[in-house]
């Protein structure tokens, strides 16, 4: 007999919030972290007017009000350090520590009735046993086990061929800066409350300030096989923002991520990868706090109505066609669209249209808010160039 109906490994985003649910459906579920909470976790900290919505939708309204740093409800664009672009009047967009954020998702399933286990990950699965093996050596059974544990997910490795692509793989590097140390432009104040994006930083990728309170965060991510050192793109980056172009001695982390890497459905049979696991990270802005989320109550949903017909094995395949009429069909057209962007030639062109149009930064930013689709934005882009603007849909 399985000690739960459901092992999760991962205590993230994704992770707490299936194990949110799955307690609260009635189920025994149990979350296994190598961490213990707080932990650190490699981020920007912007979290979309979409993923909040999300988030409330499972764990409660305002939940991350309480560990909010800055909001914002604009947005400014650089060539470089060139400005482009600038909209206001958006959603509302949250500026997050990530460690906070987690280890307050983390509790709520804790207090949903979840049992967790910290400090102690997962370092191998045994399908055919439905078992999970612990480094302390202790093994924990599950009719169904869900892999939740990031881009390095032991659960994905050691699961028949699900193996992340070096093709696809994405690196960031990030580190919070002191106001005090920022570089005086034509609207100083537009860090505190705006977040900066700058593109031709790094091939296939951009670089971030966003606000965080007392300071901001700066970063620099683009896919590995573009890009031979994140480290010198980064400390150049930085220092071009600094008054006196030294940055002082930061404290930096990296994280890697694979961009997109779906092509094998998340589930199969009763094993399920939930979020960065599954390579559900948006190939153009490398956001996958929102799809992490997202992938938990479609997660939740196959789980209970597998064991609800005494089928744990069903679980994988209800899991993964929920999955493609949603997740997946945004990582295949985002997949698409960044050919229109990244190419240097493409993204010269991209730059003059947004300078030129700053409706398609609003536009663009729609696709973040759950607005927009990519289709509806390229049909919008053709109509600003035949002179439609945005009536085109």
């Amino acid at each position: 007999m399985p000690d739960y109906d459901v092992v999760i490994a991962g205590g993230g985003p994704a992770g707490a919030s299936l194990g949110t649910l799955i307690a609260r459906g009635g189920l025994s579920a149990v979350i296994i972290d190598k961490y213990t909470f707080p932990r650190p976790m490699p981020c920007g900290g912007m979290v979309s007017s979409r993923c909040i919505k999300m988030i409330e939708a499972v764990h409660g309204e305002n939940i991350i009000a309480g560990v909010s740093r800055a909001t914002s409800t604009g947005c400014r664009m650089f060539e470089r350090h060139d400005l482009i672009a600038e909209v206001e009047g958006i959603d509302e967009d949250f500026f997050v520590e990530r460690r906070e954020m987690d280890a307050l998702l983390f509790s709520e399933a804790r207090r949903a009735g979840c049992d967790t286990v910290e400090g102690d990950g997962v370092v191998g699965v045994d399908r055919a046993g439905g078992a999970v093996q612990l480094a302390s050596g202790r093994t924990i059974r599950g009719a169904v086990i869900a892999g939740a544990d990031g881009g390095d997910s032991i659960v994905r490795r050691t699961t028949r061929r699900w193996r992340p692509e070096r093709r696809k793989a994405a690196f960031g590097l990030v580190a919070d800066l002191p106001f005090e140390r920022l570089r005086c432009d034509a609207a100083p104040d537009a860090y505190h409350d705006r977040p900066h994006i700058h593109f031709g930083i790094v091939p296939w990728g951009y670089a971030w300030v966003f606000p965080k309170g007392d300071c901001v965060s700066v970063g620099v991510a683009g896919m590995m096989t573009k890009t031979r050192n994140f480290r010198r793109a980064f400390d150049a980056f930085v220092s071009e923002l600094c008054v006196d172009g030294n940055p002082g001695e930061l404290r930096m982390s990296g994280r890697r991520l694979s961009v997109a890497d779906v092509e094998s459905p998340p589930g199969r049979g009763n094993i399920l990868l939930l979020g960065d696991a599954a390579g559900m990270v948006e190939p153009i802005t490398g956001e996958g706090l929102s799809f992490a989320i997202e992938s938990a109550p479609l997660a939740a949903r196959a789980i209970v109505d597998a064991l609800a017909s005494g089928r744990p094995e069903q679980a994988g395949g209800r899991y993964s066609s929920g999955c493609r009429k949603s997740i997946l069909r945004t990582m295949r057209h985002a997949s698409l669209a960044r050919w229109l962007f990244f190419p240097e030639v493409c993204r010269r062109r991209a730059v003059r249209a947004l300078a030129h149009h700053p409706e398609l930064v609003q536009d663009y930013l729609d696709i973040l808010a759950g607005k927009m689709t990519y289709p509806q934005y390229a049909r919008r882009a053709l109509g600003y160039r035949l002179g439609v603007g945005r009536q085109s849909t």
